[in-house]
């Protein structure tokens, strides 16, 4: 394969969907290639689409250096993701970007309600799609593809709503475990999310941190059927 060198940084293009320029990562390369400037070309497509080395690009801008490059025909953003994962990984909010910058209207639902409620990616998913965590184990493969979909909005949103409610009563509301444990108690018709926030109110000493999620549930569960009657308890662990 052909390498090619121009001093002409302006040839190239961002290609859309490709993860945001980490302006941290330009700043480790440009210090490095201050110190030793090894030749590492760049992959570009057809169209001048940086595939594979923007932030060595960003870098070589800055340093007024010349860039290598190849070209390499049909490389698209699938491409892009393949070879960066072996390097600077691409990480959950990547891929959330780049699909939200092509304009995947279930990544941008995505992002929107992950940046209201500030819940851990694994309990964003399992709400957005109905889901528990044990069936939504491969939600995150689907989610780096782009076939990602949100199914549950309305579910999701009532839920997290009342989980951001208990942060008066409990300070890790947004544990990922005690998160978890809240969305099965959601999920299950027996449960009063009003009968639960009543009990807490003078039982919130009782909420404390746990490891797992069964350990939340038990805990939940003891102070859910705090003085009731036999008939009128439920399981939740």
């Amino acid at each position: 394969m052909k390498v090619l060198k121009t001093s002409n940084h302006n040839i190239f293009k961002k290609q859309l969907g490709n993860r945001p320029i980490k302006k941290s990562h330009v700043t480790k390369l440009i210090k490095s290639m201050s110190e030793d400037y090894l030749i590492t070309p760049i992959i570009v497509n057809e169209k001048m689409e940086v595939v594979d080395g923007q932030h060595r690009l960003e870098a070589q801008k800055e340093l007024d250096l010349p860039t290598y490059y190849t070209i390499n025909n049909g490389y698209r953003l699938s491409h892009t993701q393949r070879l960066n994962m072996g390097s600077e990984n691409w990480g959950t909010l990547d891929f959330l970007e780049g699909y939200c910058s092509i304009g995947l209207e279930d990544y941008m639902i995505y992002r929107y309600f992950y940046n209201k409620y500030g819940l851990n990616h694994q309990n964003a998913w399992s709400l957005l799609t109905g889901l528990t965590d044990s069936e939504g184990k491969n939600i995150y493969s689907s989610f780096k593809e782009g076939t990602f979909k949100v199914t549950t909005l309305d579910f999701a949103e009532s839920c997290a709503d009342k989980l951001i409610s208990l942060k008066q009563y409990y300070d890790g509301y947004r544990r990922r475990n005690f998160a978890c444990a809240m969305i099965r108690c959601f999920r299950n018709p027996e449960f009063s999310f009003m009968r639960f926030e009543k009990k807490l109110k003078y039982l919130s000493v009782r909420l404390v941190d746990c490891t797992t999620t069964n350990e939340y549930l038990a805990l939940i569960e003891d102070i859910y059927n705090y003085k009731v009657s036999e008939k009128n308890k439920i399981r939740l662990y």
